[in-house]
Formats: structure tokens, C-alpha cells, sequence
């Protein structure tokens, strides 16, 4: 990329967001019926109605309006299709929304542990990524090591998908409606987000 990606006014249609969590039946049963090296469906839900109510209902709603603004949708994401991603450098924001367990992400295809993680993450890789996941920070220190063109976001506050899906949805309206960087886009949506919730705590 010629210009630093920190710097560049970004678009929905540079963006690309990978999902690694089951977002359908057909995935949330494969978990449960390979639970081998998985985390998250067969330990942290404990049936499909379940899964259903805290996670199927918000990205069926959200994904559909993320994808309609432009930004490319990839879901049941494996570490193969990460390393694709990053390799062919189309997008200048890629955002990965995944489950952490000790030290390994969760793709779709079972856990991977830090090292590997980096390793295929290609040294030419110029853009953002963006990390969706819970405690992501011993990943994010190593990329910023070993990787220092991959320019990494994460933030360790705790929350649920269905806040994030919203977040992330008026975070690509905003790059949408304005020509605006990526940094800049996130420290406006931060600021509107804590406004609204400020005024709900007072009400």
C-alpha cells in the first residue's frame, strides 16, 4: 500500500469482516458433533437455544446490514482462509471476530495457538487488524513485534457480540457517510457509544 493505511480515508468496500464463530445451525451442530480441539460452542453453550438467543439472533440482524454498506462478509473463517486474506492484501481493514481460550484463537476449523497464529500472518501485510476477541492482548503484543507493518486494534473492555455487531455497524455507516480514516472513525463511534450509555445509566 502506498499510502500508510493509518492515514487513508477508508471505505466499507475496503474492508473485510472474518468470522470464525458459527453463525448458522448447520456450523453450530458440526461444533457439537467435533468438539475435538473447540472452545467455545461445546463448553460455553449449553444447547442450540441457547446459542441461539445470545449469539444467532444478533448476527442474522447485523450481518446483513454490514454487508448491505459494502463491507465484505466471510464467515466460518478457518486459519486457511485468514492466511488467504492477509496474503492477497485486497482489504486495508481486515476484522476478525473470533473466540480466545488460554493462549490459541478458535477458527472454525478448532484452535490455534499464538505462534502459529503470527507466523502466517505475512510480512508485507500493510493493513489493520482489527481483533474481535476476548483478551487478544498476547497476540496483539507479538504482531506488533514480529509484524510492524500489520498495524493491530483490540481493546481488552469486556462486552457482548451483539454490543460489538452495533458498534461495528455504525462504524462502517460512519466511513460510509464521511470521508475518514479508520483511527479516526473508531474514536468517534468510542465517543457517541459512551455518551448514549452515560445517558441511559442517568435516566
Amino acid at each position: 500500500m502506498i499510502e500508510i493505511v493509518t492515514r487513508k480515508i477508508i471505505k466499507p468496500q475496503d474492508c473485510v469482516v472474518a468470522i470464525c464463530i458459527p453463525v448458522t445451525f448447520e456450523a453450530y451442530t458440526s461444533a457439537q458433533i467435533y468438539p475435538e480441539n473447540r472452545d467455545f460452542v461445546p463448553n460455553c453453550f449449553g444447547s442450540w437455544l441457547e446459542y441461539r438467543y445470545h449469539i444467532i439472533n444478533s448476527t442474522s440482524k447485523v450481518l446483513p446490514e454490514i454487508e448491505k454498506l459494502g463491507v465484505s462478509v466471510i464467515k466460518d473463517v478457518t486459519i486457511s482462509n485468514f492466511a488467504d486474506l492477509l496474503t492477497k492484501n485486497a482489504y486495508s481493514i481486515v476484522m476478525l471476530i473470533a473466540h480466545w481460550k488460554d493462549d490459541a484463537i478458535e477458527f472454525a476449523d478448532g484452535l490455534e495457538n499464538i505462534s502459529e497464529i503470527v507466523n502466517i500472518v505475512p510480512p508485507s501485510f500493510e493493513g489493520i487488524l482489527d481483533l474481535c476477541i476476548c483478551h487478544p492482548t498476547n497476540l496483539a503484543m507479538k504482531l506488533r513485534e514480529v509484524r510492524p507493518n500489520c498495524r493491530v486494534r483490540f481493546t481488552n473492555a469486556k462486552s457482548t457480540l451483539t454490543l460489538w455487531l452495533y458498534y461495528f455497524l455504525a462504524l462502517f455507516k460512519k466511513l460510509e457517510l464521511e470521508e475518514i480514516t479508520y483511527p479516526a472513525a473508531h474514536e468517534f463511534i468510542n465517543r457517541e457509544f459512551k455518551k448514549r450509555l452515560e445517558r441511559e445509566i442517568q435516566s
